[in-house]
Formats: structure tokens, sequence, C-alpha cells
């Protein structure tokens, strides 16, 4: 996530690993953008650049704002569902 807010363009960024059925489990990426432009390949390569590549999101989930829970933390199930609702970048 840390990696991730360095990025121009990431407004916030969670990241969660999702169960898959080729991997067992991957890592997904849930962004608030501030420039559309920003794309999954850009994303990818900025991230190729510091972290190791079993650290870098398999699939990315672009978002207005995160979901949150009643007492106002980010509601990490309600982003799971997102994840297996939404179309993955």
């Amino acid at each position: 996530e840390r990696r991730l807010l360095e990025l121009p363009g990431i407004a916030d960024a969670r990241v969660l690993g999702m169960a898959c059925d080729t991997r067992g489990q991957q890592v997904v990426a849930f962004l608030v953008r501030t420039d559309a432009a920003l794309t999954p390949l850009v994303i990818r390569q900025r991230c190729a650049e510091t972290l190791s590549a079993h650290k870098i999101p398999r699939r990315f989930v672009f978002v207005d704002r995160f979901p949150v829970d009643a007492r106002g933390k980010i509601d990490r199930r309600a982003l799971q569902r997102l994840a297996s609702s939404a179309h993955l970048e």
C-alpha cells in the first residue's frame, strides 16, 4: 500500500490477498485515483521499479471511495465482495 500511495495519481490504496483458483491467493489492489489516465499497466511498471515480483498486485479495482463499516473503518469484506462482482483490470 505504501508504494502505491507514493505513485502520482493515487489518492488512496488498500491491498488484499484474495482467493484465486489457479494460484491459491493473489494480490488485489483497490485504488482511488486522481488521474483517470493511470492504467494498470503503468501502475505495474512503476511498482516493478521498487517491489519484488510477488508483491506487485495482479489485479486492480478502481473505486471512487472505500466502503466503511458502522465504526468508520474501511470495510475489507465489502471490498472483497466488490472485487468478486467487478471486472478486474
